[in-house]
C-alpha cells in the first residue's frame, strides 16, 4: 500500500507568531515533523501544506513537496481537515491517490519515525481504518453537570473509590500522527473512520502553543532523537546593541546626555566578518543616536528606535531575497526572543536573561560589551 504524509503549516498563529518555524534542539517545528516522516520507510511521499513562503521554503529544504494553500483556507477558523482534503484534491488531479494518508503535525517537536510507523501498520495490517498516536491516562475525570456541580466521568464518585490501576484504560490524543485510508477520508471528511485504533507513543508528548511550551520541550533535548547539529556560515550576523555590543549600562552626566561603552575588539571583529562576506546588521529598540553612530563608525547597516523587532526584520530579509535561514541573530533580551526562536541560528552573550539563555542556540563565554561579537567570528572560523 502507499502511503503519503501529509503536515499543515500555516504561517499565522495567535499563540505564537510564526510557530512552526520557531526552533527546539536546532531543529525548526516544521523540519522535526518532516524528518520523523521521511525516516519512516512506509511513507513515499511527504506533503506540506502551508500558505507561507518562509515555510515553503523551509519545507523545500527538508525535502517535501509543497502544496499552497489558499488563504481562505489559512484562517484561524480553518480546520486540519480543510487543509489535508485540499492537499488530497491536489495530490488527485493527477490520479494517483495514495492509499493511506499519515497526518503529522508541527506542535508535537519529539514525534520519531518509528511512531509513524506503529501509527500506520494497523492499516497496512487490516486491524483498522483509522489510528492515532496516543497516551494512556490514569487520570480521575470529572465533568460539570446542569446543576453546578460536578460529577464522575470515567469513574463512579457515589461508590467506593477503586484503585488506579483497575480503572479501565483510556487514551489520550497526542496530537502528534494519525492515519486513515485516502478516499475514507474524501467520503466521511473525517479523520476518524470505522474501525479505529488507539497506538501509545515512545516520546514525550508536548503540544507547543506557547513560548513556556517551547521552554518545557528544551528540557527534553537530552533525549532528542536527532542529532546535533553545526550551522554554515550565515549571510547575514544580526545584533542587538544594548546588551550585545555594550554591556547594558548607561552613563549619563548631569545634563542627561547619555553615554555606552562598547569593545574594539568587537570592531575588529565586525571587520573581519565584513572581509569574509560576514554582512551585520544592528537591530535595536534603542533611540540613542549612540546607536546609529557607532553603525556608522564600524561601516554597517543600523535600524533603531524598533519596536517589533520581529516584522521589521522580516520585512527586512524580503526585501533583500534573503530567509530566516540565512541569518544568525545575537541578542541578550525578551525583545529579541522572537528574532531568536526564529533565526537560522540564535545566539546570546553569557549574561542574556535567563529565559534567553534558555532557547538559543549558541550561548557564548563573553558577556556583552566585553568581546562576544569577536567570539562569534572565532565561532565561525573566520579568524
Amino acid at each position: 500500500m502507499k502511503c503519503a504524509a501529509i503536515i499543515p503549516a500555516r504561517g499565522g498563529s495567535k499563540g505564537l507568531l510564526l510557530k512552526n518555524l520557531r526552533k527546539i534542539g536546532g531543529y525548526r517545528l516544521l523540519t522535526r515533523s518532516i524528518m520523523a516522516a521521511s525516516r519512516c520507510d512506509l511513507v513515499s511521499e511527504v506533503y506540506v501544506s502551508t500558505d507561507c513562503p518562509e515555510l515553503a521554503h523551509v519545507a523545500t529544504l527538508a525535502g517535501a513537496k509543497v502544496v499552497i494553500r489558499p488563504e481562505s483556507l489559512a484562517t484561524d477558523e480553518a480546520s486540519s481537515e480543510d487543509a489535508l482534503l485540499h492537499v488530497l484534491g491536489e495530490i488527485g488531479k493527477t490520479g494517483d491517490l495514495p492509499d493511506i494518508v499519515a497526518f503529522l503535525q508541527c506542535t508535537s517537536p519529539f514525534t520519531t519515525a518509528g511512531e509513524v510507523r506503529a501509527t500506520i501498520e494497523p492499516l497496512i495490517a487490516g486491524r483498522a481504518d483509522s489510528a492515532f498516536l496516543a497516551k494512556r491516562s490514569h487520570g480521575f475525570i470529572w465533568r460539570n453537570g446542569d446543576d453546578g456541580l460536578v460529577g464522575g466521568v470515567n469513574h463512579d464518585h457515589r461508590k467506593q473509590r477503586v484503585r488506579r490501576q483497575d480503572l479501565a484504560p483510556e487514551y489520550q490524543e497526542t496530537g502528534a500522527v494519525y492515519a486513515f485510508f485516502a478516499r475514507d477520508f474524501l467520503e466521511k471528511r473525517n479523520r476518524f473512520i470505522g474501525r479505529i485504533v488507539a497506538v501509545e507513543g515512545s516520546s514525550h508528548p508536548y503540544d507547543i502553543d506557547t513560548m513556556e511550551d517551547i521552554v518545557r520541550a528544551r528540557a527534553e533535548i537530552e533525549t532528542d532523537p536527532l542529532p546535533a547539529i553545526r550551522p554554515k556560515l550565515p549571510k547575514v550576523l544580526i545584533t542587538d546593541f544594548d546588551g550585545v555590543h555594550t554591556d547594558g549600562r548607561v552613563i549619563v552626566s548631569q545634563d542627561g546626555v547619555e553615554s555606552v561603552s562598547c569593545n574594539r575588539r568587537d570592531g575588529l571583529g565586525i571587520e573581519i566578518a565584513r572581509r569574509n562576506g560576514l554582512e551585520v546588521l544592528i537591530l535595536s529598540k534603542e533611540k540613542n543616536p549612540v546607536v546609529n553612530a557607532r553603525a556608522q563608525k564600524l561601516g554597517i547597516e543600523c535600524i533603531h528606535g524598533c519596536d517589533d523587532k520581529l516584522s521589521v526584520l522580516g520585512a527586512w530579509l524580503k526585501s533583500r531575497q534573503l530567509h530566516w535561514d540565512d541569518i544568525a541573530y545575537v541578542g541578550d533580551d525578551v525583545n529579541d526572543i522572537d528574532c531568536l526562536q526564529v533565526a537560522g541560528f540564535s545566539i546570546c552573550p553569557a549574561d542574556a536573561v535567563p529565559l534567553v539563555r534558555g532557547t538559543v542556540d549558541l550561548c557564548l563565554a563573553s558577556p556583552g560589551g566585553a568581546g562576544c561579537i569577536r567570539e562569534i567570528v572565532e565561532y565561525f572560523r573566520l579568524v
